[in-house]
């Protein structure tokens, strides 16, 4: 201050302008008061409005940037720059339609001054419109022949709108016209790394480091290039050395957190986000960084509490909507997900990711239909923004409408060439067809064109084991341990492929490890509890269980483990003591065990769905000896030769499905798994009420009855249990028709959808091969009692064991050609799963026991993508193996 008051007044401004502009960049704080105290002493004087409105958008403070340029314009009304910092103002503020005005307004005043072109262009393409950028950008090439940022420019907006192979092109060029221009640096290494050329992007990044070499961004691109590549220790250590040479340059900071993150060094990446928290106060990203901490924790009410911070602070930054929303969700609390996302709407008009985040959202809470629709509206709005094609796709196959997801990734794939998930999204989907082979090709494909995408691995492995192709499976899953080395999903592949070839002490140890290197992930903690309570190692799975308890809160899975442990050693210890009791007087048991199986009763069962030809057959099994005993149900409109259900079994089942508040049409998978179980009570009246009347048609049908009813394929394992407890030997016979020709007799019947109704049928078939399996004595088609009704007939005899051949060809001649209505024509499915289970049904030799396990499979897929549980929100969740 004495060194300004020795001074006159245009020494002093000049003095006081000349701090407030060197204090620029390294102290934002000095250099808004200096500029305050320019504009104060000199209110004619540039340097402290300019400064001044630099370092309060710096600081963030938008507000006071704002009032000191309204404050410039009046006083400088004939010149640019206040406009030029209006627009910068605007476009920090992320109001990306006010900053487009503002630059119009610039160019058409001072058609000459390049700021308006370069913030127009920003604006526009930050907003996607990208016609609109580039007519901005072709205006100032004209403009401005000589210069480097149109071309620039040009760049950015091509790799803004996914265009990524005429963002490398472009660059290209302008490293080639303007060498010693970065952008063309850093756009060809970034477009490079995000087409997964990572070998082309370190080799740019290398040259600029060469070229630039005070400069901190080549090292920032080597480092990201580095996580890019999975090499997160390396990408560590360079975002260590960047820390080191340019302490004040945020990749430093942001790789080696993300990096950490990454490892499952959550400590490390806290300490350097600690440090970032120090050195970059001001700025949203450190806080933000740690709620994506927070969120790798598991601790979701954590990073929701932060990123509310981040939005009480920076309201004008997309990401604490962005992670805000994104936890609330995780934790299933949709409505706040919903008022985030509604707060972020008007706040961010221009842009697409509320929207987008939207879509996110209702997927998470399993309304696929609606997550669909707002995709389609995404799309329509913002054709060059990816999450409209991704939330698109995904909810299509959720919904198993593959045909549109298949539509959706086709469009993806042209739109977004040089993108890898378009082409995931394809192999997805052929694995949920059950096309493995299908999946397998694309998955190769995907790991040639984009080596460091994930999918290719896990979509290939994966596909390979369900073909049991293990050894192919293994070496995907090991390529992929070396191209990825810090992360879990390769190892837990590698457990999962031990687990389906049988080699369970290999699986367990490879949990083992899975847990030791990456104690944060929780499938090296489920394969191992699985694989130690099945092989009677319960202490071994108790001390695992214990692990995992004290290190996650609380997950569905810990109630299911702790009482299969304890239900195990309960009965274990009551299987030793019936050892003990069954050591003597074993030919004894074995005489009575033989006298036993001799007078064992029969009951035949025909399983099927609604309107499958059930009735048929028990009608031909009944013409072939089978009592099917009484009182039955008679004709009626829709089947006017009678339906031959016992009226006891079927009332029966109908007080199962009111107990569960259901019925015959209700979709199992769109209810969750425990609105599927019985109240205890309720099941054994109703068990012990059937049970009776099992037992008397028995006595009264000499010890050979049979009986019909498509309900009874909803509760197997009940009749499985009465037939056990009478000591009944069940003969199972499986009705099958065509699901089209169901579909459109429930459509005429009950005015069901044909979607609904072919779902309704995979949901029975699927039930009877997983409950009953090789126990299946055979399978009926009910077009081959018109096409071939003797051979049907002899078929059928052959399951029952006792016929003549008098019986038999009576029974043949009796089948009514005008009794077949619905004959399915050469139309699709509606439901591509109907056509896959039918496939597995048709051919005339069947391996009951393989149908079993794949149905099984398919049926742990199905209710994943239908219950879309935080876990399962990738939908890319792959259905671990079952044992063979």
């Amino acid at each position: 201050m004495n060194e300004l008051a020795a001074m006159n007044d245009s020494q002093a401004a000049s003095l006081l302008a000349e701090q407030a502009q060197g204090a620029q960049g390294d102290d934002w704080g000095k250099a808004a008061s200096l500029a305050a105290e320019l504009r104060a002493r000199f209110p004619d004087h540039e340097s402290g409005y300019r400064v001044g409105a630099a370092s309060a958008r710096a600081l963030g403070l938008f507000d006071a940037a704002a009032a000191i340029i309204a404050e410039a314009l009046v006083r400088f009304p004939a010149q640019p720059w206040p406009a030029v910092e209006q627009a910068w103002i605007a476009l920090a503020r992320g109001d990306l339609d006010d900053a487009g005005r503002l630059a119009a307004e610039l160019r058409a005043r001072w058609p000459d001054d390049h700021v308006g072109y370069q913030i127009g262009e920003t604006s526009a393409r930050a907003s996607g419109r990208f016609d609109e950028a580039a007519t901005i950008v072709a205006d100032a090439l004209v403009r401005f022949p000589a210069q480097a940022w149109p071309m620039a420019q040009q760049s950015w907006a091509a790799r803004a709108r996914g265009d990524l192979d005429e963002a490398s092109r472009l660059a290209a060029e302008l490293r080639a016209r303007f060498p010693d221009y970065g952008t063309g640096y850093e756009v060809g290494a970034l477009s490079a790394r995000e087409l997964g050329r990572l070998d082309d992007a370190a080799a740019i990044a290398a040259e600029a480091l060469v070229r630039f070499p005070g400069q901190a961004w080549p090292l920032a691109q080597q480092a990201w290039i580095a996580e890019a590549r999975g090499d997160h220790d390396e990408a560590a250590r360079l975002a260590a050395e960047l820390r080191a040479r340019f302490p004040d340059h945020e990749a430093g900071y942001q790789v080696g957190a993300a990096s950490a993150r990454a490892l499952g060094r959550l400590d490390d990446a806290a300490a350097v986000m600690a440090e970032a928290m120090v050195r970059f106060p001001a700025q949203p990203w450190p806080a933000v960084e740690q709620a994506w901490i927070a969120l790798a924790r598991g601790d979701l009410d954590a990073a929701g509490r932060l990123a509310a911070q981040v939005r009480a602070r920076w309201p004008d930054d997309h990401v604490g909507f962005q992670i805000g929303e994104a936890c609330a969700r995780a934790a299933g609390r949709f409505d706040e997900a919903a008022a985030i996302v509604a707060e972020a709407l008007p706040r961010f008009p221009g842009q697409a990711w509320p929207a987008a985040q939207r879509a996110w959202a209702v997927l998470a809470r399993g309304d696929l239909d609606e997550a669909g629709r707002l995709a389609a509206e995404l799309r329509g709005r913002f054709p060059d923004y990816e999450t409209g094609y991704e939330v698109g796709a995904l909810s299509a196959r959720a919904s198993g409408r593959l045909d549109g997801a298949a539509a959706i990734a086709a469009e993806a794939l042209v739109r977004f060439p040089g993108q890898a998930w378009p082409m995931a999204q394809q192999a997805w989907i052929a694995q949920a067809r059950g096309d493995h082979d299908e999946a397998i090709g694309l998955a190769a494909e995907l790991r040639t064109r984009f080596p460091d995408h994930e999918a290719g691995y896990e979509i290939g492995t994966a596909s390979a084991r369900e073909l049991r192709k293990f050894d192919d499976a293994a070496a995907i899953a090991a390529e992929a341990l070396v191209r990825f080395p810090g992360q879990a999903w390769p190892m837990t592949h590698q457990a999962w492929i031990a687990q389906a070839r049988g080699h369970h002490d290999e699986a367990i140890r490879l949990a083992a490890e899975l847990r030791a290197r990456f104690p944060d992930d929780e499938a090296g903690y489920q394969i191992a509890l699985s694989l130690l309570s099945s092989r009677n190692r319960l202490d071994e799975a108790e001390a695992v269980l214990r692990e995992a308890m004290a290190r996650f809160s609380s997950r569905p899975w810990f109630e299911k483990h702790v009482l299969e442990i304890a239900r195990t050693k309960r009965d274990r210890a009551m299987a030793a003591q019936v050892v003990v009791a069954l050591q003597t007087g074993v030919a004894a048991m074995l005489a009575d065990a033989e006298r036993r199986l001799a007078n064992r009763k029969k009951v035949f069962v025909v399983v099927g769905m609604h309107r499958a030809g059930t009735t048929l057959c028990a009608r031909m099994m009944n013409g072939l000896g089978v009592d099917l005993g009484g009182p039955l149900l008679g004709p009626q409109a829709d089947n006017p030769e009678g339906f031959l259900e016992h009226r006891s079994i079927q009332e029966a089942h109908d007080a199962l499905f009111e107990a569960l508040d259901a019925g015959w049409d209700t979709i199992w998978l769109g209810r969750a798994a425990t609105d599927r179980i019985l109240d205890r009570a309720a099941h054994i009246a109703i068990r012990d009420r059937l049970t009776r009347m099992v037992s008397d048609q028995l006595e009264a049908a000499g010890g050979v009855w049979g009986f019909k009813d498509p309900r009874t394929a909803r509760f197997l394992p009940l009749w499985q249990e009465i037939f056990g407890d009478l000591g009944v030997q069940p003969v199972w016979i499986l009705a099958v028709r065509d699901p089209r020709a169901v579909a459109a007799s429930l459509l005429a019947r009950n005015g069901l959808p044909p979607a609904i109704g072919e779902l309704l049928w995979v949901e029975h078939y699927l039930d009877a091969l997983r409950h009953l399996g090789p126990r299946i004595a055979g399978v009926i088609h009910y077009e081959k009692w018109f096409s071939s009704p003797l051979a049907q007939v002899q078929n059928l005899a052959a399951m029952i064991g006792a016929a003549t051949n008098e019986a038999e060809a009576a029974a043949a001649r009796s089948i009514k050609a005008e009794l077949r209505h619905d004959r399915p024509g050469s139309g699709g499915y509606a439901l591509d799963l109907a056509q896959v289970v039918y496939g597995w049904l048709s051919p005339d030799v069947l391996d009951l026991g393989l149908l079993q396990r794949k149905a099984d499979a398919l049926w742990r897929s199905m209710e994943a993508m239908a219950s879309n549980s935080p876990q399962a929100t990738g939908v890319n969740r792959i259905t671990p193996p079952i044992d063979s």
